[in-house]
Parts: C-alpha cells; sequence; structure tokens
C-alpha cells in the first residue's frame, strides 16, 4: 500500500509539472528541464522514461497506456479535467507548445538521422559496386591471360647461350631469321 500511494504520488507530481504555470525549482532552467522532464515520462512510447512510467503506473495500479493516451490527447488539444485542481494546471497552453517543439525536434532528428542512413546505404552500394566491378575486371584479365598461350611455356629453361634462344624464339613465333 505504502508503494502504491508513492507511485500515485509521482505520477501526480509529473502531472502537475507538465499542466502548471509554474514549478517549485531553483533557477528557470531546472524548472523547464522538470517540464521536459514529466513530458518525456508522461509521453514516451519507447524509451528510459516510458519504462519508468509503466513500472509507477503498475505499482499505483493505473494502465501506462491509458495514462499515455489521456495526456498526449490533452497536449494535442483534448479537453482537461478542470474540475479537481483546475488552478493548479493552467499551464496546459504552455505544455502544449513544449510538446509541439518536442515533437519537432524529434521529427527534425529522425529525418537528419534517415538522411544519414540514406547517404551511408548509397556510400555503401556505390562501393560495393566498384568492388564486383573489380572483381568482373579482375576476372576478364585472368581469363584473358588464361587463354593466351605463354611464349615461354614450351622453351626449354636449361639454354645455355643466346644464339639458341634465339633460335628458339623464332621458331616459337614462326618467324626466319
Amino acid at each position: 500500500m505504502p508503494e502504491q500511494l508513492l507511485a500515485r504520488a509521482v505520477l501526480a507530481q509529473a502531472v502537475i509539472d507538465l499542466f502548471s504555470v509554474s514549478i517549485a525549482c531553483s533557477t528557470p532552467d531546472e524548472a523547464v528541464t522538470a517540464r521536459r522532464d514529466a513530458l518525456a515520462f508522461l509521453t514516451d512510447a519507447d524509451s528510459v522514461w516510458a519504462e519508468s512510467r509503466r513500472t509507477q503506473c503498475l505499482l499505483a495500479d493505473h494502465d501506462p497506456d491509458v495514462i499515455r493516451s489521456r495526456v498526449v490527447a490533452i497536449l494535442n488539444g483534448g479537453r482537461l479535467n478542470d474540475d479537481a485542481h483546475g488552478y493548479r494546471l493552467a499551464g496546459v497552453e504552455m505544455a502544449r507548445e513544449l510538446w509541439t517543439k518536442e515533437r519537432e525536434r524529434q521529427r527534425t532528428y529522425y529525418a537528419k538521422a534517415r538522411e544519414k542512413v540514406k547517404v551511408r546505404r548509397e556510400t555503401r552500394w556505390a562501393e560495393s559496386l566498384r568492388v564486383q566491378d573489380r572483381r568482373i575486371k579482375d576476372q576478364r584479365i585472368a581469363e584473358k591471360r588464361a587463354s593466351e598461350p605463354d611464349m615461354w611455356r614450351g622453351l626449354d629453361r636449361s639454354i645455355a647461350t643466346h644464339s639458341e634462344l634465339v633460335d628458339d624464339l623464332a621458331a616459337y613465333l614462326d618467324i626466319e631469321l
């Protein structure tokens, strides 16, 4: 039971940090960080924050996907339940602005990552084509060399004089000296 209360407090604090106008922090930068952390905690689909939300929701006896979908619905323009604590959660527009900026940052990041992957694939593809072309060229050269007669193959390596070598070469080339 104490774990459940603590987990509910963690979830409530994340909602307050995301949707309140002001956050109790020592500096404005810490407040921005707390709001971003709350946004990631409540909305990330697949990250350390998402795992943490799942853990806290399970301890608090809440469905983590329902919590996420409700928060995302509010951030996408859905109505926040103002009945309880509406005065404390008046920063919905700030949260929506942060949500929009974060999604745009992620889109930009993923677009750049996709472009890098595309360039790497094209580079690897071009390199593999160069390697393949070189192998084909080397194979053709090897086949050509294998099909050409080796003019030294029929000569006796034990020829002692220059004149005998010239005579053997002339005979091989079928020319008269």
